[in-house]
C-alpha cells in the first residue's frame, strides 16, 4: 500500500535547470495565452484544477445525464476493418473492447435517490446496487481522504480484465489502466465546462473496494475513481 507515502507532506519536485542547445527550436506563444483565451477545449482544458472541498450543492439530472454519456457513454455502430460491428465510445479502447464499468455514488442530485447505481451504457440508465456505504467505511476504502465528503458523485471506474487481457494477454492489464485515464479524463473536462470540480483517486485500499463492490477480483477490479461536486463559493 506505500502508506508512508500518503502521510507524508512533501510534495515538491525540484525543475531540472538545462542549458539549451544553440539548435534549440524556439515554439511560438500557445493560442491558450492569448487575448482571446484560444479554443473552448483549450480554455475548458486549462481551467480543468483537482478540487479538495466541494461546496454542499444539488446537482441536476440533466447535468449528471451529460457527464456520464459523455464520460463512457455510446455513439452508435461503426465497422471495424475485419468487418466486426462494435459500439462506438467517446474515448479510445484496444480493439474497440470498452471493458470499463462504471459504479457511480450519487449523494444530492434531483431526481435520483442518493445512493450506489452501476451506469448501463447502451440504454443511458442507472441501475440501483443499493445504499451509499457508512461515511466511516468509505473514508477506510479511500484513505481516509477527506476531501469526498460534499461530492455529488463518486465514480469508480471498475476494468474487466478478461476482456481486454483475453486478446492482448498480460499487456491487457496496461490497456485497461490507459482507458481508465482517458475516462477519467473525459469526465474531468466535461464537468469542468459545467462549472464543477473533480479529484481523480488513484489511492485506495483494493481489497476493501472491490469487495464493496462486489468483483470477484480473478475477473474484475477497481482501477480509479473520480469525485465530482461544486466548487466552493
Amino acid at each position: 500500500m506505500n502508506l508512508d507515502a500518503y502521510a507524508t507532506q512533501s510534495a515538491e519536485v525540484p525543475f531540472p535547470i538545462c542549458t539549451p542547445a544553440e539548435d534549440c527550436l524556439m515554439l511560438p506563444m500557445p493560442a491558450r495565452l492569448s487575448v482571446d483565451h484560444g479554443s473552448p477545449v483549450a480554455r475548458t482544458i486549462g481551467q480543468r484544477r483537482s478540487c479538495r472541498a466541494f461546496d454542499e450543492r444539488p446537482l441536476s439530472l440533466p447535468v449528471l445525464s451529460l457527464l456520464l454519456d459523455l464520460c463512457y457513454g455510446t455513439r452508435g455502430l461503426a465497422i471495424l476493418p475485419n468487418g466486426n460491428r462494435v459500439l462506438r465510445r467517446p474515448l479510445p479502447s484496444a480493439g474497440a473492447l470498452y471493458p470499463l464499468e462504471l459504479v457511480v455514488c450519487l449523494t444530492r442530485v434531483e431526481g435520483a435517490p442518493d445512493g450506489v447505481y452501476r451506469y448501463e451504457p447502451l440504454h443511458h440508465r442507472l441501475e440501483p446496487r443499493g445504499p451509499l456505504p457508512p461515511p466511516d467505511e468509505l473514508a477506510s476504502m479511500l484513505l481516509a481522504q477527506p476531501y469526498v465528503t460534499h461530492a455529488n458523485l463518486l465514480v469508480f471506474l471498475v476494468g474487466g480484465l478478461d476482456r481486454t487481457m483475453a486478446k492482448y494477454g498480460m499487456r491487457g492489464y496496461r490497456y485497461l489502466l490507459l482507458e481508465a485515464g482517458h475516462a477519467a479524463q473525459n469526465l474531468c473536462l466535461v464537468a469542468t465546462e459545467a462549472g464543477l470540480g473533480t479529484l481523480c483517486i488513484g489511492g485506495f485500499r483494493d481489497t476493501l473496494l472491490n469487495r464493496w463492490l462486489g468483483l470477484d477480483t480473478r475477473h474484475s477490479v477497481a482501477l480509479y475513481a473520480v469525485a465530482v461536486g461544486w466548487l466552493p463559493v
